[in-house]
């Protein structure tokens, strides 16, 4: 099934990076994707939109690198999601582009909300990651 997910893993001096997992078709990837919390707090609001008006369209670009992800609003609920994870400066790197339904927009936004209420410092991240005993 194609789709795209998201995990978060760190937060340093504002600027959330997680992995972006991307499955369109045969194809896969995942990449490293960094934005500034105001940004990610900016892409949930603008897909909330999206999400609310059914039109529109709207990129997530990332800081560190060329790769992108973008959702476009069509008729009916259905949407466009193109984009790219690995950086064109890479050997191997992977456009894509697939068709989904606003069902899939509600669960991408949820997760950015989750990921934004996860954002603290990487020695928070790696006391969550250790075992307990």
């Amino acid at each position: 099934m194609d789709g795209i997910g998201f995990e978060y893993l760190y937060t340093v001096e504002g600027y959330i990076t997680f992995v972006v997992n991307v499955k369109a078709g045969a194809f896969s990837g995942a990449a490293g994707f960094c934005m500034a919390d105001c940004w990610l707090k900016d892409a949930i609001s603008n897909l909330s939109e999206l999400y609310r008006d059914l039109r529109g369209k709207y990129r997530m670009d990332d800081y560190d690198s060329d790769d992108f992800i973008c959702f476009e609003m069509e008729q009916s609920g259905h949407m466009t999601v193109t984009g790219q994870v690995g950086g064109s400066y890479n050997d191997t790197f992977l456009t894509y582009e697939y068709r989904a339904d606003q069902t899939m927009l509600a669960e991408i936004i949820k997760k950015l909300r989750i990921m934004l209420a996860l954002r603290g410092s990487p020695e928070e991240y790696l006391a969550r990651k250790q075992p307990t005993e």
